[in-house]
Parts: C-alpha cells; sequence; structure tokens
C-alpha cells in the first residue's frame, strides 16, 4: 500500500483507535468491517482489522460469539501472535468455556512465556476449570513475577474465599487495597469476605 492508499489507510485506522479509546465501541466496530471491505485484498489489513474487531467485541462484551470467529481469523492469518491468543482465551473466560480459555492462554504463555497476565489468566482458568492446584500454581508465579499486580491478588483471594481459607483471602485483599485503596473487585472481595465471616457457622 503506497501513497495516498497508505495515507487513507492511516487515517480510518486512527479513527478507529481513536473509538475505542473513547469508548465508542459501535463507531469503531463499523469502521474495522469497512476496512474488512475496503481493504480485502491486504492480508496485514484484514490480519489487523478482525484482531481488533474481536478485541473491541469482547471489551463491549457484545456478540462473544462474533469475536471469537474474528480473533480465529486473526490467528489463522499470524498463528505465532502471543496476544490474539491471549484475547481468545480471555473470550473463552467470560463464557466460562474453561477448557477452551485453557487451552488459547497454554499458547498464549508458551508463545511469551514471561507475560504474567498471560499466566493469570491461565491460572485463573485452571482453577475454574478444576485444576485446582495448577491454577494456584500459575497464580502465585503471576505475583512472583509481578507483586504489585492488584489483579493476581484479587484473583487468588478469590480462589483462597472458595477454598474457605479466610484468612489468606482477607490478607491478598488486604494487600491489594494497600496498592490500590480504589480497586473495586478488591473492595468486593473484602466487602464478601466480611460477610462470610459474619454468617453464623452452620
Amino acid at each position: 500500500m503506497t501513497g495516498d492508499g497508505a495515507s487513507e489507510f492511516d487515517a480510518i485506522w486512527d479513527e478507529a483507535k481513536d473509538c475505542t479509546n473513547q469508548g465508542d465501541y459501535d463507531k469503531a466496530m463499523d469502521i474495522y468491517k469497512y476496512i474488512l471491505v475496503r481493504y480485502a485484498d491486504n492480508p496485514k489489513a484484514v490480519e489487523y482489522a478482525n484482531a481488533c474487531l474481536g478485541d473491541v467485541l469482547l471489551t463491549s462484551r457484545k456478540r462473544l460469539d462474533l469475536a471469537e470467529t474474528h480473533l480465529k481469523k486473526a490467528i489463522a492469518a499470524a498463528q505465532d501472535n502471543h496476544h490474539y491468543h491471549y484475547l481468545l482465551g480471555l473470550v473463552y473466560s467470560v463464557r466460562e468455556q474453561w477448557p477452551e480459555a485453557t487451552l488459547s492462554l497454554k499458547k498464549a504463555l508458551a508463545l511469551s512465556p514471561n507475560d504474567s497476565e498471560y499466566e493469570r489468566c491461565l491460572g485463573w482458568a485452571l482453577f475454574n476449570g478444576g485444576s485446582e492446584i495448577e491454577g494456584l500454581d500459575h497464580l502465585n508465579s503471576a505475583l512472583e513475577s509481578a507483586p504489585t499486580d492488584v489483579h493476581i491478588m484479587t484473583d487468588l483471594g478469590t480462589a483462597m474465599l472458595i477454598l474457605r481459607d479466610i484468612t489468606m483471602a482477607r490478607q491478598y485483599a488486604e494487600d491489594a487495597l494497600q496498592i490500590d485503596p480504589t480497586y473495586d473487585l478488591a473492595k468486593r472481595l473484602a466487602e464478601t469476605i466480611e460477610r462470610t465471616e459474619r454468617k453464623p457457622n452452620s
């Protein structure tokens, strides 16, 4: 793509990114769909548009089935792109399809072994899919790599709460809130722990 074609593409692409950043997901999706048609003969444009369209659909929680479809098309075009596998894993996680989420996130982590976010999401998928010990191993490994990550702490705290280890659940919630007192998920976890502790023993 050269000359005016490249300039037009860059302008359209920047507009789509701006819409996404501003939360105007519907307009961003329309632009990415336009790119898929207008630049259908450009493999890289099609790959990126599919990936971004899948990401926007995931972020907006609109049509997760379409998010899956577009991300799979992006992966078919670039099988070694770890971020695409990660996004597909998130789609499956939101849908609580834990075996599929685990498979996609394992691929993402294999392609980018030092990514604590990928390891966190893989640990969460494994834990929820019934592989609790393996899931906790990945969550703890993620926390070792990113010791101030409140998302990992909250996942670990939630896992501990599910396992009825209230003491550890509270510790992770408190640690997360000490780092970020505004983090909503950690606040909700702390409130759930407090309610659990107030319940009379059955």
